[in-house]
């Protein structure tokens, strides 16, 4: 014991040192405590306060109808971003939340009273209701113009060969008068996405919303105050919802989704399907072909007007060990055509897979084709920047069926807006040239 004090006044400036240190510290971790419980409860209040009583949100990237699900208590909404420029000054503002909305949806708020927002569409110019952010954005008041872009739903995908890929075209511009301004708080402040900073609201009633995109009675989003989870047996989804098509023929049935591309989860689950109920599928992709020849014309430097050319023309990719196709395949090939189509996949460049084209009749008569010829195509890439890309592919022509059975179905092909309706390829309203010097009397 003599010791230990003995040792504490020998060293009692260090002792003091290590004290003062430990406060230090422990004041330090304290207040990183306090701070960050109260950081996570004003996280917490910003995040109650942007959503009300709003309990779940069913959110789609498509349009779809209101009673999708079997609830009453549900708010219909469309959620879009674009911009508002102030018709007077020209003042712009980008990243704008644009809402379409209906009365009910300021309920989620018990304090918040209903703005200013008619939902009449006799007026020359609807309404439209701004928080206060977007307000000092862009220097207007109530009774003011704005104008309103957003993007509108199309026909084809601009990711797709045949959308348009224009932005301009595809945007959406609304001329509006602000009816009322709203504070940056509750309604003001909605926003589903989880950020501190102030967002740029701007509401509009949904029918006038739905009238402008052209989907009646249609919405992409949900909202309910009811805090019961949202169980599978609530959801009455069509396909149609889903943004599938499915087309019922005699003899087979066929599934195609707007997009014109399959997602895949519903390529899977339809192929899941067909496979546990033992239903033959195929599943097919169709593109567009520039030209078709037999003739390289990319090394070609002159004029090409004596050389056959099919121009554009879909192709359409399919598994070629199916029974059918294989068929016609078989009974109209030959034993010395198909000894040439070995000898050529064989002699083929060992580096590079073979790719192997079937013609139909009136193609290979068109080009004066036989089996074990090299086919020639060209095609549109896009590329990063959006812009279209001629490229070329070439294929060793393993067979020629005639128009009959699978290879004389139209309905393989999707029906492309914009093509299909038009009596004449003169009449195409693609989003890309056309060399309508290709184009003979026959196509």
């Amino acid at each position: 014991m003599r010791s230990f004090w003995v040792t504490a006044k020998h060293y009692w400036q260090i002792h003091i040192i290590v004290a003062l240190c430990t406060a230090v510290a422990t004041g330090v971790l304290a207040g990183a405590m306090i701070v960050g419980d109260s950081m996570r409860g004003s996280l917490r209040n910003v995040t109650l306060e942007r959503l009300g009583n709003i309990q779940h949100a069913l959110i789609a990237d498509h349009f779809f109808k209101p009673d999708i699900i079997n609830r009453r208590d549900t708010t219909p909404v469309i959620l879009l971003n674009g911009t508002v420029v102030a018709a007077d000054t020209e003042t712009r503002a980008s990243k704008v939340n644009i809402y379409g909305i209906g009365s009910n949806f300021f309920g989620f708020w018990e304090a918040e009273t209903s703005p200013n927002l008619s939902d009449h569409t006799n007026k020359p110019f609807a309404d439209i209701v701004i928080n206060d952010v977007l307000q000092n954005e862009l220097n207007v008041q109530i009774g003011d113009a704005v104008l309103v872009n957003f993007p509108q739903a199309v026909e084809i995908h601009p990711d797709f060969l045949l959308g348009n890929r224009d932005a301009t075209n595809n945007i959406k511009k609304l001329r509006l008068v602000i009816s009322d301004i709203i504070p940056t708080e509750n309604a003001g402040r909605f926003s589903l996405n989880a950020n501190q900073s102030l967002p740029l609201n701007a509401y509009i009633s949904l029918t006038v919303l739905q009238k402008a995109l052209m989907q009646a009675g249609k919405v992409n989003g949900l909202f309910t105050s009811d805090s019961t989870p949202i169980s599978i047996d609530e959801f009455a989804i069509s396909l149609e919802d889903l943004g599938l098509n499915l087309k019922v023929y005699e003899t087979h049935m066929d599934l195609q989704s707007k997009e014109f591309l399959l997602d895949p989860v519903f390529s899977d689950a339809a192929i899941a399907v067909a496979s546990d109920n033992s239903i033959q599928f195929l599943p097919t992709l169709t593109y567009l072909a520039n030209t078709i020849t037999t003739t390289d014309t990319t090394q070609m430097d002159g004029a090409t007007n004596n050389i056959q050319i099919i121009p554009y023309s879909t192709i359409l990719a399919l598994p070629l060990d199916i029974g059918e196709l294989a068929e016609l395949v078989n009974r109209n090939t030959t034993a010395e055509e198909k000894i040439v189509v070995k000898n050529k996949l064989e002699t083929h460049n060992k580096s590079i897979e073979p790719s192997t084209i079937i013609l139909n009749s009136w193609a290979a008569d068109a080009l004066n084709a036989k089996v074990g010829d090299t086919i020639y195509i060209t095609y549109y890439s896009v590329s990063a920047a959006g812009d279209y890309i001629t490229k070329s592919a070439q294929f060793i022509l393993i067979g020629i069926v005639p128009i009959e059975s699978i290879a004389a179905d139209t309905n393989l092909i999707p029906t492309f807006p914009g093509i299909h309706d038009t009596t004449d390829i003169s009449e195409w309203e693609p989003p890309f040239a056309i060399d309508y010097s290709l184009i003979r009397d026959i196509d």
